[in-house]
């Protein structure tokens, strides 16, 4: 028997391997590369003079695999943020729909119950 998923955790599942995909993509291509070349930069200039001080790179502070976990996660707790705000914006948006055309005051008598009833 097949089981449908909630829509929820299938979202969250592709979210997941998107930010995944996104990320790694952005650190194969950009930040790794960047980061070797300015390690390599730095190893040639205290090799010609060890008394130098050297200056960081932010690419240097963002190669290691546990930013790059936390650049993921973050981009998937975004997503299901979003996911949740756009739950939240679309459960106000009925909580503000008015049920029943009624003013402040009137009383449903019994008889009228199913008048009122049939729309909702």
């Amino acid at each position: 028997m097949f089981k449908h998923f909630p829509a929820e955790f299938v979202y969250q599942f592709f979210a997941l391997i998107f930010s995944v995909i996104l990320v790694h993509g952005a650190y194969v291509t950009v930040v790794r590369p960047n980061a070797e070349a300015v390690l390599a930069e730095q190893r040639a200039l205290v090799a010609e003079r060890p008394e130098t001080e050297l200056e960081s790179s932010l690419y240097v502070i963002l190669k290691d695999y546990e930013q790059e976990a936390c650049f993921v996660l973050m981009l998937w707790a975004l997503a299901i943020l979003g996911y949740k705000w756009a739950t939240v914006a679309r459960e106000r948006g009925l909580l503000e729909q008015e049920l029943l055309p009624l003013t402040e005051g009137i009383k449903i008598l019994p008889e009228d119950a199913r008048r009122y009833t049939s729309p909702l």
